[in-house]
This record gives structure tokens, C-alpha cells and sequence, in this order.
């Protein structure tokens, strides 16, 4: 039996527990939403504590996609706070992105998902994940901002356009999604990560073009 999470540090250990077995489950399911009791199952802990920590599953999994979007937002003020060139961040940055979007495709899989768990969240729960999500993008903005000489909030645009554009190539190209293999179905077969590296290439150098007039 796991033992009672008391500090601070036990408890936030406690809750990456339960995410990390989450994590697992829905990689496991192909991005089916695994049950509360099997998620409490592989975190080794019995039902009724997984609720001391998270009020229900898509609390759970709306905190794993701020998780992963954070990891992303993490990169990107890695990149733009460097030494480097202002294009070679940019180059750099699309890289990393598509790179690291290409081996976390559950990251796409869970956002897919985002309308039906906001649905089922509870309000306060809601607006803490937005406001956190909110500040991920100021943050990382701002620095796109004053890498590349650009005006407030056009970084943050440049970040919320990306992640549309993302999340609707992932939702034409998903190769989860299963269509017969066939010369007629070719324009649905492409391959996402050639398509999301080129889209984003010619819309930040358009974008970027834009702005700076």
C-alpha cells in the first residue's frame, strides 16, 4: 500500500505519480481515455486517493496537456533567450518544435481532445488552466518579441496561430486516423510531420514579413 503523501514535496510527488501513470495508459490506449480506477491501478494507489489529488480524469488529462504545452512553451523561451542569431532562432525554434511534437504525438492526440474535457471541467479548474496557459504564452512571446524587434502581442500571435495551424494539420494528416491504402485517398495520406515542418516554415517567414512592415 503507498504510503500517505503529507509535505508539500510528497504531495506534488504523489500527483507527477498519477500523471506519469495517465501518460502511460493513454499512449497505451492509441487516445483512448483510460478510467479513473485504472489510472489509480497503475499509479499504485486506491481510487479514493486519486481523488485527493485530481477531482476527476479530465482534470487529470486537461493538467497533462499543460504539462506538455508548458514543456513546449519551456523550449521556446530556451531558444529565443539565447546567443544565437535572430534567424537562427527561428530556424531553430520550427525545428525543435516539429522535432518534438514528432516523438510526443500524444501531446496531439490528449489537444484533440480539449473540447470534451473543458466541457467536463469545473469552473475554477477551467480558469486556473487557461490563466496558467495564458502566462506560457506571454512569457514566451515576449521574448520572440524582443529577439526578432517585433511589437507587443505580436509574439504571442505568432504562437497562438502556430499552435491552430498544428492542431489542424494533426486533425487532417492523423495517421491514427484509418483510411485504406489507396491511390484515391492520397491527398489525406501525407505525412504530418513534412507538411507541419513546411506550413509553419512559409507561415512565420510570411508572418514574419508582415510585421516587420
Amino acid at each position: 500500500m503507498a504510503k500517505r503523501a503529507y509535505g508539500h514535496d510528497d504531495k506534488q510527488e504523489r500527483r507527477e505519480v498519477i500523471l506519469n501513470a495517465a501518460a502511460d495508459l493513454f499512449g497505451d490506449g492509441v487516445g483512448e481515455l483510460p478510467s479513473a480506477a485504472a489510472i489509480a491501478k497503475g499509479a499504485g494507489l486506491a481510487k479514493g486517493t486519486l481523488y485527493l489529488y485530481f477531482s476527476t480524469k479530465e482534470t487529470i488529462f486537461s493538467a497533462l496537456l499543460l504539462k506538455g504545452w508548458g514543456r513546449v512553451a519551456a523550449l521556446t523561451e530556451e531558444i529565443f533567450a539565447s546567443s544565437l542569431a535572430p534567424a537562427a532562432k527561428v530556424d531553430t525554434f520550427l525545428s525543435t518544435y516539429v522535432s518534438y511534437l514528432d516523438q510526443h504525438r500524444d501531446l496531439l492526440r490528449l489537444d484533440a481532445q480539449r473540447s470534451a474535457l473543458e466541457r467536463n471541467l469545473e469552473m475554477d479548474t477551467l480558469i486556473a488552466s487557461k490563466k496558467e496557459f495564458v502566462e506560457q504564452l506571454i512569457r514566451a512571446g515576449g521574448l520572440i518579441e524582443a529577439s526578432l524587434d517585433l511589437q507587443s502581442g505580436q509574439g504571442v500571435q505568432l504562437l497562438l496561430r502556430t499552435h491552430a495551424l498544428t492542431c489542424g494539420l494533426w486533425q487532417s494528416f492523423n495517421p491514427d486516423t484509418k483510411i485504406p491504402a489507396s491511390p484515391e485517398f492520397a491527398l489525406l495520406q501525407l505525412d504530418f510531420t513534412e507538411e507541419l515542418s513546411q506550413a509553419l516554415a512559409e507561415y512565420w517567414r510570411g508572418a514574419l514579413m508582415v510585421q516587420r512592415e
